[in-house]
């Protein structure tokens, strides 16, 4: 696959959300994929000049940092005349989280059922349904919400007043459970990225194995993050998840050596302008 298929392949997408971009690569190459949990500052120059490669323009890029330093997620610091950016305390721990749901680093295992938890009879409501929200729980009507349950994962803290029990992953919860993850949108969004991917040989030259890993990961990160991992009675029988995951896997690892070898000639993680 060329650069030109590559950018196309990113640039699908309109308009393009510069800021999220910039999100990848501060998870995926700042961060080292959510391994280095205290990255050093990158140099602004060095962001304009990959996203430049990656079609962006400057003044895109420069208007979406600002974003992300007024929304908290990064931190600008200026030495002499150049400035850096760096990621908030806080959003590390958040990427680091993602990081293992987009890298396989935590691989969850359904249990075949789902979690259904009622909460009319909670004193705060909105409080409780705030909580369950932030534990992945999905609610399909204001007072109960599901969540799938996994393998060696415990199941959501309940706030006060709320009622839990387990549903089987069939008939009526199933069907709930797959318009409230979407399946199908999921399920289309997998088999574009084996449609796009599938025939991509890996570059061994630096500058276009990191525009793909990139890319890929770009691609591929606002799945994964969508994806509850549901269980199997819940899915298509035809399910384009499993394949796309693998293949995503095998591309970053035959990714990772040359994009790393780009990155450490750029100095990109140096901390300096060099």
């Amino acid at each position: 696959m060329t650069a030109d298929r590559l950018l196309e392949a990113l640039h699908s997408d309109r308009p393009l959300r510069v800021w999220s971009l910039i999100v990848t690569i501060f998870g995926d190459v700042v961060m080292r994929q959510g391994r280095d949990l205290a990255p050093g500052p990158v140099w602004t120059g060095h962001l304009l000049d990959l996203l430049e490669r990656l079609g962006v323009e400057p003044g895109l890029v420069r208007t979406s940092l600002s974003r992300l330093v007024s929304s908290g997620v990064l931190i600008r610091a200026k030495t002499g005349r150049n400035t850096f950016y760096k990621l908030a305390g806080d959003s590390a721990a958040a990427f680091a989280l993602a990081a293992g749901t987009i890298y396989g680093h935590r691989s969850l295992q359904p249990e075949g059922r789902l979690h259904l938890i009622v909460i009319d009879r909670a004193p705060d409501r909105k409080a409780a349904r705030e909580s369950l929200e932030a534990q992945g729980v999905r609610f399909l009507s204001p007072g109960a919400g599901l969540k799938p349950a996994h393998h060696g994962i415990d199941a959501p803290t309940l706030p006060d007043g709320a009622i839990a029990a387990l549903a089987a992953a069939d008939g009526a919860a199933g069907a709930a459970a797959r318009d409230l993850w979407r399946v199908q949108e999921l399920q289309r969004a997998y088999q574009d990225f084996l449609a796009r991917f599938s025939d991509f040989a890996p570059a061994v030259d630096p500058e276009i194995a990191i525009l793909a890993r990139v890319i890929l990961v770009h691609r591929m990160r606002r799945i994964l993050l969508r994806d509850p991992v549901l269980p199997a009675a819940v899915l298509p029988t035809d399910w384009a998840g499993d394949a796309a995951r693998a293949l995503f896997a095998r591309l970053l690892t035959a990714l990772e050596e040359p994009s790393e070898r780009w990155l450490t000639q750029q100095g990109f993680r140096s901390g300096t302008t060099d």
